[in-house]
């Protein structure tokens, strides 16, 4: 465990943990809101901080990554105000998402001040961040368990009461999302967790086991084949290298991880049918979470998302359109059976029903009668699913090129100048970065991420040549 990295628990653990325990009051506000005036507070705070005692920093950033990420800061900046389609929107974002410049401009700060060195050497503390990532990952685990075994832990707590004793089952509809927000925000935080066990000091084997274990039962309860392909794929290389290395620790507890992720959600799906049948007080799980026309189609539905994506940055390939417009434009590009497939997986019709789109409104009718509306719901596509397509959409191809660059020369001086820790972190954005080409950035996992890899390079310094803070 480098020093640079272990004496700043601090920054860390605030970052990991308020996604998941700052509770949303609405369930318009699920996504981002309530997080970035946290996350902006932090900021607030950090940064007087590093100004009060500045003489006692230095940048572990290169001057090209500083640069990059500058040019990237005020490009975007005009992306989504002068040169936006809808500027009255981009700049703070769509109301209920807010993922606009404002978002992503402080998770660029975040990285900036994560990547600010100490000069001042103080004792390593016993309890580092690795340690406050495992015991958040426990906790975690408990929390997506309890709702894969169909209770509210949290909000649906009479004691709390925060929602009331009783949840709605169609706000259960992408599990999990009572408790613990959006399913892709919990889904990205395990593939974000899954590497850091391999951290852990050897001489530590059952928090080692116990690490994975946990990790491996989070990824079963998100009950998404992506996820668990990736963090499978992880562990084969693992078991690969522990063949080379002869390291059978890593061996066994990459196959006893592969074989917990792959059986877990049948054993608690099997868990959650004894307990209703025993009369239990919770939801049947096989109506809500494990019900599979809730998942069907999901990925014909990114491609389709993808598609009309696409068909939009041809028409501003260099400014973009900003952030969170993509509901403005969504339909136009694409063709009539692509639109009916799409809406009529948002809205399924019944027998002798069609689906009709106006606008961002889709009604179903009876055949026989298409003056009379039978089912109705307003849908926005706000974000393409894809952090790359979304960029792109958002600041063009001038926006990607600076945002990619100065990410390949962070990749490369972790490659080149960083130890195993370094390139573990690296590891562990990589896995959250591939699932983010069927997601888009959150407020809950993100910040972390970028931590993570900002930790990379503090530890992979190439020479002195850096940026004065």
């Amino acid at each position: 465990m480098t020093e640079t990295n272990s004496k700043t628990t601090w920054i860390l653990a605030p970052l990991a943990l308020f996604m998941f325990f700052v509770p949303n009051f609405s369930g318009d506000q699920i996504f981002q809101l309530d997080k970035i005036y946290l996350l902006t507070t932090f900021l607030v705070l950090f940064g007087g901080v590093i100004f009060l005692t500045r003489q006692n920093y230095r940048n572990a950033l290169t001057k090209p990554v500083f640069f990059l990420l500058l040019g990237y800061m005020i490009w975007t900046y005009f992306t989504n105000t002068l040169l936006s389609s809808h500027p009255e929107y981009t700049l703070i974002g769509w109301p209920k998402w807010y993922g606009g410049y404002f978002f992503h401009a402080l998770l660029t700060i975040l990285f900036l001040m994560s990547g600010l060195l100490s000069r001042i050497r103080p004792k390593i503390p016993t309890f580092t961040y690795i340690d406050v990532l495992f015991f958040f990952s426990i906790l975690l685990c408990l929390l997506c368990i309890l709702e894969m075994l169909g209770f509210n832990p949290i909000l649906g707590s009479k004691w709390l009461a925060l929602l009331g004793a009783k949840v709605s089952d169609t706000s259960s509809m992408s599990y999990p999302t009572v408790t613990l927000g959006n399913s892709g925000w919990v889904a990205g935080m395990w593939l974000l967790l899954a590497p850091l066990p391999f951290l852990l000091k050897q001489n530590r084997p059952t928090q080692v086991i116990l690490w994975h274990t946990v990790n491996a039962l989070g990824i079963a309860s998100t009950h998404s084949k992506a996820v668990l392909g990736i963090y499978v794929v992880m562990h084969i290389g693992a078991v690969i290298w522990s063949l080379r290395k002869k390291t059978r620790n890593v061996l066994f507890t990459s196959l006893l991880s592969i074989c917990i992720a792959c059986l877990g959600l049948s054993a608690l799906r099997a868990a959650n049918t004894l307990l209703y049948r025993a009369g239990a007080p919770v939801r049947d799980a096989n109506k809500i979470i494990f019900n599979a026309a809730n998942y069907e189609g999901s990925l014909t539905d990114r491609l389709i998302i993808y598609k009309s994506t696409l068909k939009l940055i041809q028409e501003r390939p260099l400014q973009g359109w900003g952030y969170e417009t993509l509901h403005y434009n969504f339909y136009r590009p694409l063709s009539e059976s692509d639109t009916t497939a799409f809406i009529s997986r948002v809205l399924p019709p019944k027998k002798d029903e069609i689906v009709h789109l106006k606008g961002n409104f889709i009604y179903t009718t009876p055949k026989d009668q298409p003056s009379t509306i039978t089912q109705a719901q307003i849908y926005f596509m706000v974000k393409p699913h894809n952090a790359l397509l979304e960029e792109w959409y958002s600041n063009g191809l001038i926006g990607l090129g600076l945002i990619l660059s100065a990410l390949v020369l962070c990749v490369r001086q972790i490659l080149r100048n960083g130890g195993f820790e370094e390139k573990i972190l690296l590891l562990s954005c990589v896995l959250y970065g591939a699932y983010l080409m069927l997601w888009f950035t959150t407020i809950g996992v993100t910040p972390l991420a970028v931590v993570l890899l900002a930790f990379a390079l503090r530890g992979s310094q190439p020479s002195p040549t850096t940026v004065k803070v």
